[in-house]
């Protein structure tokens, strides 16, 4: 069966038996730190070249031809595996957690940020996105998964699959940063 696109919808079982295998390979892959991988010692974003060897199958950007590629990322914190995302172009996406300068170029870093500064501060912020002082904190904690975070990733291409693994690998790593509330 197949859905409005022509993308085939898959065997539920088909689905779980390949999250396993992205599991395994996740635990069984080492850690990338950030630091000296996707980003050079003059702190400039090297990720394009780091990926170079993944089959390029997404567009980023004004591209011609493929140059980007959809996957699964887990991003560790003292080797604690604290967030799982997937993206159709991960190299752009990686910037922006690193890099964005935006709240909406860098939705986990808000997520931080927002926590930093409930804790700083003993107040929950309850007023809109846009008024929340996301550049008192973004370069701090950017600057803290620059240096000190690692990450693993599994390239994976079927939209499917990359949904429900994201759940299915949150869920085993008890990842605590994800949330899948819907807006």
């Amino acid at each position: 069966m197949k859905n409005y696109v022509n993308e085939n919808i898959p065997d539920p079982k088909e689905l779980i038996k390949k999250a396993e295998q992205v599991l395994r390979k996740l635990c069984e892959s080492k850690k990338i730190a950030i630091n000296g991988n996707l980003i050079d010692s003059n702190k400039k974003y090297k990720a394009r070249k780091y990926f170079e060897h993944e089959q390029k199958n997404s567009f980023s950007y004004k591209s011609k031809k493929p140059n980007d590629f959809s996957g699964l990322y887990v991003f560790y914190n003292k080797n604690k595996p604290v967030y799982v995302g997937i993206s159709k172009t991960m190299i752009r996406r990686l910037k922006y957690h690193l890099f964005g300068k935006k709240d909406n170029e860098s939705s986990f870093v808000y997520i931080l940020a927002k926590a930093k500064y409930e804790n700083d501060t003993g107040q929950i912020h309850n007023g809109k996105r846009k008024d929340f002082p996301f550049n008192d904190y973004k370069d701090e904690i950017q600057n803290d998964m620059k240096e000190n975070w690692s990450m693993k990733y599994c390239a994976i291409e079927n939209g499917y699959e990359l949904s429900f693994i994201e759940i299915y690998v949150a869920c085993v790593l008890k990842s605590k940063w994800n949330t899948f509330k819907t807006h």
